[in-house]
């Protein structure tokens, strides 16, 4: 029965001031991601946002996308994730297809500006109502800063006035699949379904609250969010979500947060090994790699081994409708 509100209020309560996820420029505690998000929770109650509506998300590795993605949950509505790769076509599609009431973005990333795409996407989806701008203090009829939703006043009003949460068992994420074949499909999770993957997976990895995750996965994506928001958020530990993957800074991130875990495509391994220089780098607080949703070639499983002689790694492979399919675990033979 446990939901993903009751998981944040636990952690507040018992961690308060411990530092949950970072990002390179903000961080944020467990008592900050509860009073946040039950604040901007109120906020988009009273914007609108009714039990099971669907709000898209589309942000990088930020630490904001955490408090979106708990303040979504806490006015039981649901959360439709969405990639910054994705451009005009492709985010109208899911618009159109969640039938999304409202939009979470970042103004501007990586030289892209996703407000104006999102007031262009206006004309093509016209049941969307407002766009919220993450780090933007942009205010306009369409285009709104997030920060304008935090509702002020004692968090245990807000509480009281935003009612009961949902269950463990109502739609908690749409998450779509890459649609290579054809258009994407809306794969509908409720907590439990994605809970049930996070226990599995902390139980088989051996995660802690000693463990501080290293993100650079898209949190927007399902392998993301499950291992940099919610495995570390159900284990009690931490995570650092990295907004750019560039393999050489990748090593002074891990070094500076004492990175122990990462969950990542096989590409990303490689290329810090490709990357590693021994007279500047250091790995050595890595335990976990986990190679996820392609094969590993033998000579990666080598390479790792002597370059990061304290590093198992590992395979995944899961899919949208069920998250993990099979997994490997810590201590299973590297064959």
């Amino acid at each position: 029965p446990q939901t993903i509100c009751d998981l944040v209020d636990e952690r507040a309560e018992i961690l308060a001031d411990a530092v949950f996820a970072t990002d390179s420029t903000t961080q944020l505690t467990y008592a900050g991601l509860r009073d946040q998000s039950i604040r901007l929770a109120a906020g988009l109650r009273r914007s609108g946002i009714e039990r099971g509506d669907r709000v898209v998300v589309q942000l990088p590795n930020w630490t904001d996308f955490a408090t979106a993605v708990a303040a979504i949950a806490r006015c039981g509505a649901v959360v439709v994730p969405v990639m910054p790769i994705y451009r005009h076509d492709e985010v109208a599609y899911v618009l159109t297809d969640s039938g999304a009431k409202a939009a979470i973005t970042a103004k501007e990333f990586g030289g892209f500006d996703y407000g104006e795409m999102y007031e262009a996407l206006a004309a093509d989806v016209p049941d969307l109502g407002a766009t919220y701008l993450a780090r933007s203090n942009d205010d306009t009829s369409r285009k709104r800063a997030l920060a304008s939703l935090l509702a002020e006043g004692p968090v245990d009003a807000l509480v009281d006035e935003l009612g009961e949460p949902p269950t463990a068992d109502d739609p908690h994420l749409i998450v779509y699949t890459s649609g290579t074949t054809s258009r994407p499909k809306g794969c509908v999770h409720t907590w439990n379904t994605l809970a049930f993957t996070a226990r599995t997976m902390a139980t088989g990895l051996e995660w802690s609250a000693d463990d501080v995750a290293f993100g650079p996965s898209p949190i927007t994506h399902a392998t993301g969010y499950m291992t940099s928001i919610i495995i570390p958020l159900y284990a009690g530990g931490k995570t650092h979500l990295v907004e750019a993957w560039d393999p050489v800074a990748a090593f002074d991130q891990i070094a500076e947060h004492g990175c122990t875990t990462a969950v990542t495509a096989t590409v990303f391994l490689q290329m810090l090994l490709d990357a590693f220089d021994p007279e500047r780098h250091d790995a050595s607080s890595l335990r976990l790699w986990v190679a996820a949703g392609a094969p590993i070639p033998p000579q990666v499983i080598t390479s790792a081994g002597e370059v990061f002689p304290t590093l198992e790694v590992l395979s995944l492979y899961g899919r949208s409708e069920n998250m993990v399919t099979s997994m490997c675990k810590t201590g299973d033979d590297p064959e």
